[in-house]
Order: C-alpha cells, then structure tokens, then sequence
C-alpha cells in the first residue's frame, strides 16, 4: 500500500506509543536490546514497537501494521547505522506526517556519520558499545524533552479547536452530554437536518468517532453503533468546564480501553444522529 493512500484506524496519537526504525540485521540487535527499549520502557514507562519485529513484516499485512503503528506513534526513533533503506524510507513517512521535534535519529559515536540526505536540522543522539549507560541515558533525557514538547504541541492543538467550535456546535455538546453523561453514547437516526449536520462537523473536527460493537451467537449476529468523545474531544470538554478532571482521566481511559480492543471503526463520517445513553 503507498502511503498517500492508506488511512490510520486512530485519530489521535497514541499517548505512550514509540515507533522505532532500524535495520534487521542481527549485529544491530544490541542498539535496541541495551539502549533503545531499557530507555523507552524502563526509564519513561513507554512502550516501543519496532518495526522489523512486527509478524510478517515483510507481507501486505505487515505492511499495514507498520504504517498503522507510524502514523499513530507519539515519537518515532530511528537507527541511522548502516544507511539502511527501509529505515530512510520509514522515517520519510515520519516526516510527512508528524512534527520533526517528535523524531529522534540514532548513530554511532565512532561511525563518522555524513547523512546521505539532509538531516542536519533534526535531532542526534549519539551511541557507543563502550559506553552504553551512558548512550541510554542521553537517550532518556532526549526522549523525556519530546515528551514536554509534545504536551506543548497538544495544548495548541486544543487550543485551536475551541478556537474554530461554533456556538451551534457548543449548544450540540451540552445537549449531548445532558442526555448521556458517559465517554459514548448511542447512534439513532434523525430527521433533523441542522442536528445532523452539526454532528457530522464534530467528526470532522475529530472530537468524535464512531464504534461497532459486534455480539454473536450459535446462530445470530447482532451490530450495534456507538460514538465515543475522542481524546481531542474530551480535552476540549474539560476546557469548555464541562467535564471535570476525575471523569476527564476516567474517559480517556475508557476510551483507550476500547481502541486498544479494536472497536473504532477507520472512518469516522456519519450521517444523521442523536444521541442517547448507551446500555
């Protein structure tokens, strides 16, 4: 699949998600075992998802999983030892596609590295055989001064959709959560045209996303659609002082919960709606 065409499941980066780039081969293993994944797990209690490591990296699916993991990834690090091609060509997706302050790139200290593109301008993190504590430490606090960037970067982001919320909009979001006092709520069909229309901007907005829930037995299968305030939502919500922080906290976990168990559907268009509790 080319890039261009494909379209992420999520709408929002996935909090503690770390997409790390680098060759397959076995003599760069260390780099990742000693360095990469001691730093992103143990010392910032992220998680990291290596590409090459992915089942069938090589295959169609393979495929897929890699460009859902980039495109949903918080920080992208790549090992640059080697010139690898693939490597160069993930971390070009990474460019495209996210801000260049949320991308570390890895060489080694004794390498006399000269980029084959120009790369001056991002973030080098130099690292040694001989010095691997040392390596994963400047790592760490690499790692650490993205993760602040990025709080930074987030609080923009919100800052700008409240900024393009209409007050029909903001009318829709007290009216919804008046009726469901939850994290999701359930999909009706409506006759309102104007309702549906203001909805349907709230998923553009990417404040809210649809869900399909599926339940099966011995010989019925039966769907049922919800929608889910989306992380960006909820931020927005808690701006607007209309949820407080404990149910802030409590809803995005929810949320993750069931994007983590793969409910969310890739596209998040709907068409007429209101909303009603969910059972």
């Amino acid at each position: 699949m080319y890039p261009y065409d494909f379209k992420p499941s999520r709408e929002w980066p996935i909090h503690d998600l770390v997409f790390v780039a680098m060759p397959f081969q076995k003599e760069y293993d260390w780099i990742y075992d000693k360095i990469i994944q001691p730093a992103v797990e143990d010392d910032c209690k992220l998680k990291v998802w290596r590409a090459d490591k992915a089942k069938g990296a090589t295959t169609t699916i393979g495929w897929y999983n890699i460009l859902e993991n980039l495109f949903s990834a918080k920080l992208t690090i790549g090992v640059l030892s080697g010139h690898n091609a693939n490597v160069y060509y993930e971390l070009g997706i990474a460019h495209s596609i996210h801000p260049i302050d949320s991308q570390l790139l890895l060489v080694g200290e004794d390498e006399h590295f000269t980029s084959k593109f120009d790369l001056q301008h991002l973030t080098y993190i130099s690292y040694s055989k001989n010095k691997i504590e040392k390596s994963r430490e400047k790592l760490t606090d690499a790692i650490n001064n993205n993760i602040k960037y990025s709080e930074t970067l987030y609080e923009t982001i919100i800052r700008e959709a409240l900024k393009w919320l209409t007050p029909l909009e903001v009318k829709e979001i007290c009216g919804i959560l008046q009726i469901s006092n939850k994290s999701h709520f359930t999909v009706i069909e409506n006759d309102n045209l104007l309702q549906q229309i203001i909805v349907h901007g709230l998923f553009q907005k990417k404040l809210l996303r649809l869900s399909l829930n599926i339940q099966r037995n011995d010989t019925v299968v039966n769907s049922e659609h919800s929608i889910y305030w989306t992380e960006l939502g909820l931020h927005v919500l808690f701006a607007l002082q209309l949820i407080d922080e404990n149910k802030r906290v409590q809803w995005i976990h929810e949320y993750r919960e069931h994007e983590a168990a793969g409910n969310f559907l890739v596209s998040p268009a709907l068409t007429g709606t209101k909303s009603k509790e969910r059972p």
